[in-house]
């Protein structure tokens, strides 16, 4: 079950968050532009195109399935809090959404569509336990392994 969203994305990124955090934020260093995300209890920011359009896809599926057309592809661990809800938000905008609580594998897809079109996939499966990974790559990630866990509010 998959939800079009109205979001305009601004500073080339997306969050997904407990909408209870005071800064939902995740300040980006070297190494988390490089893998394509920030990640911190209760929140994760991804690294998007510069594009001017995008069309942001929320799904709930029961598997993980990487669609063939993603170009960049990356899963983490999120847990929905007891309120059952999650804030996707962007710099200057957001969404409140109701998640069933508990924990989740989130996964991450991003493609273009064509040069003023690019569209992401947020989907949440329930998982007990996941490590973050990059699924699919595209050129402009390079990132260390261990992917780097830990992200400070910005």
């Amino acid at each position: 079950m998959c939800t079009l969203l109205s979001l305009s994305i601004s500073y080339s990124q997306i969050i997904v968050c407990d909408p209870a955090l005071d800064n939902p934020f995740n300040d980006w260093r070297p190494e988390h532009i490089r893998q394509g995300f920030a990640w911190r209890a209760g929140s994760v920011s991804w690294g998007v195109y510069d594009s001017n359009l995008y069309t942001i896809e929320l799904c709930f599926e029961d598997q993980l399935v990487v669609l063939p057309h993603a170009e960049r592809a990356i899963v983490v661990p999120f847990t929905v809090p007891e309120r059952g809800l999650v804030e996707i938000a962007v710099v200057g905008d957001s969404q409140e959404v109701k998640v069933n609580k508990g924990q989740y594998a989130l996964l991450f897809q991003l493609w273009r569509v064509d040069a003023n079109l690019t569209w992401c996939r947020l989907t949440f499966v329930p998982e007990q336990s996941i490590q973050a990974s990059i699924l699919r790559a595209d050129p402009e990630l390079s990132p260390s392994i261990p992917l780097l866990m830990e992200a400070d509010p910005a």
